[in-house]
């Protein structure tokens, strides 16, 4: 059972019961006798009609006696990740990525936009950690697709496009003014995304493990 699961069942159990997008449930709060709180999964806060307590998740995942993550050192930071892979925050500020929040106890992530060919950002990829895993997770109801497809023109005009895996791959290559295009994880490479290398001369892959999209781009090297 995941954590979001485990704690709407810990609300249902002091009296729960749905009100609309809200369970109404016996405050933990103060010493309450008919059910006077009301918990919001989706927006992940909940608030005392009575005492006036409320906060997010996590607080009432503690104050239910949940086990819960531990907050040092818990998720990722737009500062953090811009250190660690030596770029500056302002570059990363001009793609559109930012501080974000992820699952019901809402930890800090980084969310970076993936935008189709016409610049509207159509998915959001969270990135929760630097190495430990799970390091990304998309946002509820997205779907994978290339990473700087926004791009695609500058490497026409190169004649060339040097294809890489994840994120931070590409932000290296941009910052240093090279074409590329993000794969978000070899795993998912889909044959119909060769479409987008249509016009473009000289197609380079950057030698990771990429057992999914070597095959499909072997003609294109």
């Amino acid at each position: 059972m995941g954590e979001n699961a485990i704690l709407e069942a810990a609300v249902m159990a002091r009296q729960g019961h749905k009100e609309w997008q809200e369970i109404r449930f016996l405050c933990a709060a103060h010493d309450d006798h008919h059910p006077s709180a009301r918990y919001h999964p989706e927006k992940a806060v909940w608030h005392c009609d009575v005492c006036g307590t409320g906060g997010g998740a996590l607080d009432l995942a503690r104050r239910l006696g949940l086990e819960v993550p531990q907050e040092e050192g818990n998720g990722l930071t737009l500062e953090a990740l811009a250190e660690a892979k030596g770029l500056s925050m302002s570059f990363l500020r001009s793609l559109g990525v930012q501080n974000g929040v992820a699952g019901q106890f809402r930890q800090p992530c980084v969310d970076v936009p993936y935008c189709n060919e016409a610049g509207e950002a159509v998915a959001v990829r969270k990135r929760l950690h630097l190495d430990r895993e799970p390091r990304f997770i998309w946002r509820r109801g997205d779907h994978p697709l290339p990473y700087g497809l926004t791009r695609l023109a500058e490497a026409r005009g190169a004649g060339y496009l040097l294809l890489v895996e994840g994120e931070s791959d590409s932000w290296a290559c941009w910052q240093a003014g090279v074409p590329a295009l993000g794969v978000p994880g070899a795993s998912t490479w889909q044959p119909a995304w060769i479409r987008y290398l249509q016009g473009i001369p000289r197609v380079c892959i950057w030698r990771r493990p990429m057992p999914a999209v070597t095959p499909w781009l072997r003609r294109w090297c």
